[in-house]
């Protein structure tokens, strides 16, 4: 990845670039696809209709039992915490946050997190709403990409591509049903690590100067083109997150879902180690192959 981040940051302030605020509570917001205002429905206690672990909004935070900090951003931190016997992530707001929009913003993302239920999106499972205490309860997730990342780094972990394409899977049908959704939801920050970039210039390179990642000879073919679609500059040659689903469930018909990912020889040589090898066809299978990238 080291072409990704090898120019300099550009020079990008409020005189001349339009920015969005970063700021806020949540990181869900709704897109109002007419271009009008869409309302968030009235914060009540019926707003999880799903048949699904939920402690209300009117936790007492006293009864919250923290453990230990596990992350922190500009909204505030996040803990482990034990709540009615079961372990969950408590994200609290910072006392210094407090403002009338901050406030605002804490019920909005309570107000979309509530509507949500999806096996890939994080469960929300309450709140504490009393001032100067605001706090949003979810379950609590085993670790990160980055913890994962970490594990396979240091050769405590195989990464295969049948658990990437796994992972992948996951995180576009979490998108999927967001976009689905009416109003839609996105997903506004990516966060960090950005390595060497702050987000306002990775951004800026990336809408402005087509920054790229690096795509190595370690990655399949099928999954190189995939990539390229989903960064076309031009936003209505990407592909849905539906159409997305669909690809990378291809894919796994294309790729051994054994093969462990080596970075440092190509694909081809791999595939090849793993005791299969590449055979040039003209057939064109359905899928990945078949076109439609």
């Amino acid at each position: 990845m080291g072409a990704l981040f090898s120019r300099q940051p550009v020079t990008v302030s409020p005189q001349t670039h339009h920015f969005q605020s970063t700021t806020q509570a949540g990181t869900l917001v709704y897109v109002a696809l007419s271009n009008k205002t869409h309302r968030v429905a009235p914060l009540t206690e019926s707003c999880r209709i799903e048949n699904t672990l939920f402690f209300g909004l009117k936790v007492r935070f006293d009864d919250i039992a923290i453990e230990a900090q596990i992350g922190t951003g500009n909204f505030g931190v996040v803990y482990k915490a034990l709540y009615q016997g079961k372990h969950v992530a408590v994200k609290r707001l910072l006392t210094q946050s407090f403002s009338k929009k901050s406030v605002q913003d804490f019920q909005r993302e309570i107000s979309i997190l509530s509507i949500l239920a999806h096996p890939s999106v994080v469960q929300f499972l309450g709140a504490v709403t009393e001032p100067p205490t605001f706090c949003i309860l979810t379950e609590l997730c085993a670790g990160s990409l980055v913890d994962l990342l970490q594990l396979a780094q240091s050769k405590r972990l195989n990464i295969t591509w049948g658990l990437t394409l796994d992972i992948a899977l996951d995180c576009a049908k979490a998108c999927n049903y967001l976009h689905t959704l009416t109003p839609a939801v996105l997903h506004r920050d990516i966060k960090k690590p950005y390595l060497d970039q702050d987000p306002i210039n990775l951004a800026y390179m990336v809408a402005h100067e087509e920054l790229r990642p690096e795509l190595r000879d370690h990655i399949p073919e099928v999954l190189m083109r995939l990539m390229r679609a989903c960064w076309e500059e031009d936003p209505t040659k990407r592909p849905s997150f539906g159409t997305i689903m669909f690809l990378i469930e291809e894919a796994r018909n294309v790729v051994p879902l054994a093969l462990a990912i080596d970075l440092s020889r190509p694909y081809a040589e791999s595939l090849a180690a793993h005791g299969r090898h590449v055979v040039k066809t003209t057939a064109k299978p359905y899928g990945l192959t078949s076109g439609i990238l």
